[in-house]
């Protein structure tokens, strides 16, 4: 019975790391998005030409737009 419950917690610690590292590799992700969208957006300005894409993560429908629920 306890051998049971501790490896239960021990797999539900598991579970929960999972899902740690995976927001951290979500907002990881979306930082070098962020990242490279603005180095584009610098190198057209620099150049002077116009530069109408969106920011990762932007949606016209919503109002958080990219905002994250973090």
């Amino acid at each position: 019975m306890v051998f049971e419950a501790l490896t239960e917690k021990f797999k539900q610690h598991e579970r929960e790391a999972g899902i740690k590292i995976g927001r951290k590799q979500g907002r990881e992700e979306r930082q070098q998005a962020t990242n490279a969208w603005y180095e584009r957006q610098q190198a057209a300005f620099r150049a002077g030409l116009p530069f109408d894409e969106p920011p990762p993560g932007y949606d016209p429908d919503s109002h958080a737009n990219g905002a994250g629920d973090d």
